[in-house]
């Protein structure tokens, strides 16, 4: 009988839905915007939906409208700058490099453009 694999793993995965906008920078400046949803989160990569023009191996900057939880802080973002580690069927897969939050003041903006 055949074990169940083995999750390699570092870090936990939550699947967490949340929406966002892309940059994938080349050459020092911004080549590819757009947008699409987290699939899942961990400390140290997340998995995105569908990325138009994005390619193996380039830095990319997320900007994630952070809104999990009862408690969820109107205007807070999660910025993170990564490295696209793999691209195929399941997903965009991104290590993070950095990231950190950002809070804006004043009233939450509306939802994002489709």
């Amino acid at each position: 009988m055949a074990s169940a694999p083995t999750d390699r793993r570092l870090s936990k995965r939550y699947a967490l839905q949340l929406d966002l906008e892309y940059r994938v920078f080349g050459k020092g400046h911004s080549i590819v915007t757009g947008t699409t949803k987290t699939i899942n989160i961990s400390s140290s990569g997340l998995l995105l939906a569908e990325t138009a023009g994005v390619v193996k191996g380039q830095l990319v900057e997320l900007s994630i409208r952070w809104r999990p939880g009862a408690r969820a802080v109107p205007g807070v973002t999660l910025e993170v700058l990564g490295r696209v580690l793999r691209l195929d069927a399941g997903g965009t897969a991104i290590r993070i490099l950095r990231y950190g939050f950002n809070i804006r003041e004043g009233p939450s903006p509306g939802p994002l453009p489709s």
